[in-house]
Formats: structure tokens, C-alpha cells, sequence
């Protein structure tokens, strides 16, 4: 009754499809910043362009592992985009956020 009289409405959360829960569980092991992402975003979000996979930007990585972090961590602060309703899988299309 209180959310009618404001005009608002409400609906019961159910939860996530497992697929969504574990990426986002996932992408969480990656929240915190590393003294290397800064460097390795310049380059992640400048590859990430329509039709870019996954695969394509954790290839690379020049084997520090370095950027294959920063790109899991630019998943979790929603830098890049990608599905998360479905498998990380290399095919996976990943693009920029797009702030317009």
C-alpha cells in the first residue's frame, strides 16, 4: 500500500540464472584495482571495438598476466561490455562501454 501511494511499484527478486550469478561471482574475484590496470585499460579499451571477441584481447597478454586481470577487471567495473547471461567464452563479443 505504501509503494501506491507514492506511485511506485515493486516486484519479488527471484534471483539470477546460474550462468549470470557465476560470471558475476566470477568478475568479483577481479574488483580491486592493481597498480598495473591503469596501463593495460589504455590498451584494452582501445582494441575493444565492435566485433572484438574475448579471445581477441586476452591474446595480448605478454604472458605477465597483466592485462588478462585488467580485462576481467574492466568486465567487473563495466569498462568493457559483454553478455554476462551467457558462457565467458573466448568467442564472446566484448566491446568499450558506450557513455552517449
Amino acid at each position: 500500500m505504501a509503494c501506491a501511494v507514492v506511485g511506485w511499484h515493486y516486484e519479488v527478486f527471484v534471483g539470477q540464472p546460474m550462468v549470470e550469478r557465476l560470471n558475476e561471482r566470477w568478475l568479483a574475484g577481479f574488483r580491486r584495482p592493481r597498480l598495473w590496470h591503469e596501463r593495460q585499460r589504455v590498451i584494452l579499451l582501445a582494441t575493444a571495438r565492435d566485433g572484438t571477441s574475448l579471445g581477441d584481447l586476452l591474446d595480448l597478454d605478454d604472458g605477465s598476466g597483466e592485462l588478462i586481470s585488467t580485462a576481467w577487471h574492466l568486465l567487473w567495473t563495466g569498462e568493457l561490455e559483454c553478455n554476462l547471461a551467457g558462457a565467458l567464452r573466448r568467442e564472446t563479443a566484448v566491446a568499450a562501454r558506450s557513455d552517449g
